[in-house]
């Protein structure tokens, strides 16, 4: 009989240890549900508004998946180099960038019309204007369709920033100035009468410092972003173009790996992107001013008739450019003429 009842004890015991622990085991693996975490690369540093953009959208992407996805954001290029973040993108070395597309090939149109946008005179304008080409030109929206685009973007006005004054057209002569590696840059600064050298943003601080170079042209953000009124004085606004092909967007294949849910997580944070981009691009401009002015930098602003000398050069470069884009197939006239008059709208 004791034997008997020692046997029906064990039993409970092992029935106890088999079955009866599941529900709690199931309830905790359910509740340990590990998030799905995204790497995230830019270029910019961490005390930038652009890392404060991105952990803005991290803790909403947190709590609009209720724990489910989370952001491990790479600043300053510790992931991958503004040079490289397309390929690493496309190659999903990150989930997602948010940088500025520089490579050229496949792009043409990317690649060229920033120069179109001479004389614009805000970075939300920018936005407006990209989203504008992409909604207008097919051709455009072909440059995008290897990565899932969540939201496009632009710098401001792309002015001077320099350690000698520049005042006018002739002030450019014998001067190096850094442009980025691909794009309107490098043409434009030519055009003007200056050399072109370029190189990543992440090198030019030591450039200026070293006096490899004489200036750069860049937004106003980069004065206090990247620190160069360190070794800036003076800048000039000449309003030179609007730099386009700011984006962030999200490896393919990462983003067809996750659940259809979270899928419509991260779409319902585009329109947000957008919204907090432009909110930060409205302030940017004036607290990259007031900081500047703190450090003793001096703004030069051309005369009417010395920025109709400025943009009076950059014509040719302008219609050569739409010339070689039309001989290529691509409608580089029709989006000159568009974009034209869309800067002209958005700066009235």
């Amino acid at each position: 009989m004791e034997k008997k009842g020692l046997v029906v004890i064990l039993s409970g015991i092992f029935l106890l240890l088999a079955f009866g622990p599941l529900p709690f085991v199931a309830g905790v693996s359910g509740a340990a549900e590990k998030a799905i975490e995204l790497k995230v690369s830019h270029f910019w540093p961490p005390t930038s508004f652009q890392h404060e953009h991105m952990l803005r959208w991290k803790k909403k992407l947190e709590d609009d998946s209720k724990g489910r996805l989370t952001l491990r954001i790479f600043p300053s290029g510790t992931l991958l180099k503004s040079t490289q973040e397309w390929e690493g993108l496309n190659k999903g070395v990150a989930d997602v960038v948010y940088g500025i597309r520089l490579e050229t090939a496949g792009r043409e149109l990317g690649t060229k019309m920033s120069i179109f946008s001479a004389g614009g005179t805000s970075a939300s304008a920018g936005m407006k204007l990209m989203y504008d080409i992409y909604n207008q030109f097919e051709a455009y929206r072909e440059e995008w369709k290897a990565v899932r685009v969540l939201w496009l973007t632009a710098a401001g006005p792309t002015q001077i920033h320099s350690r000698k004054a520049v005042r006018k057209l002739e002030d450019l002569k014998g001067l190096q100035v850094r442009t980025a590696p691909a794009g309107a840059g490098i043409e434009a600064i030519r055009t003007l009468g200056a050399t072109p050298v370029s190189m990543p943003m992440s090198e030019v601080f030591m450039a200026l410092q070293k006096g490899m170079v004489d200036g750069l042209i860049g937004p106003l953000e980069v004065l206090k972003s990247f620190r160069l009124t360190d070794v800036t004085r003076y800048t000039t606004n000449a309003y030179l173009y609007l730099l386009l092909g700011h984006y962030v967007a999200m490896n393919l294949d990462s983003y067809n790996k996750l659940p259809v849910d979270l899928q419509k997580v991260i779409n319902g944070t585009m329109e947000w992107g957008k919204e907090d981009f432009a909110k930060m691009n409205d302030s940017i401009d004036d607290t990259s001013i007031e900081y500047a002015k703190g450090k003793g930098h001096e703004f030069i602003d051309l005369s009417p008739a010395e920025k109709e000398r400025w943009m009076a050069a950059l014509k040719p470069i302008q219609d050569k450019i739409a010339a070689e884009l039309d001989a290529k197939g691509y409608p580089g006239s029709k989006l000159k003429d568009f974009m034209t008059e869309r800067i002209k709208y958005y700066s009235r």
